[in-house]
């Protein structure tokens, strides 16, 4: 991701996360149905309460930080 260094990171990351959990289908016509963007080449569903959940919290940036990691983590443990 490319998210800037220093104390903009966390906000940044916040934002990303929050654009990828609110954006669907219509944001793209010729995609199938998802939650989230194939940043790293995956669809991200998100069910809709956990959705919520992030969304109505106050405080996301460790959630952000922690999606961002496994998103991260998953897509160096696809194969090339």
């Amino acid at each position: 991701f490319d998210l800037p260094a220093g104390k903009d990171k966390k906000a940044a990351a916040v934002a990303l996360v929050t654009q990828m959990l609110r954006r669907d289908a219509s944001d793209t016509p010729s995609a199938p149905a998802r939650d989230a963007p194939d940043a790293l080449g995956t669809a991200v569903n998100v069910p809709p309460p956990l959705k919520d959940m992030f969304l109505s919290e106050r405080k996301r940036d460790d959630r952000s930080d922690c999606l961002l990691q496994a998103l991260a983590f998953y897509a160096s443990q696809r194969p090339l």
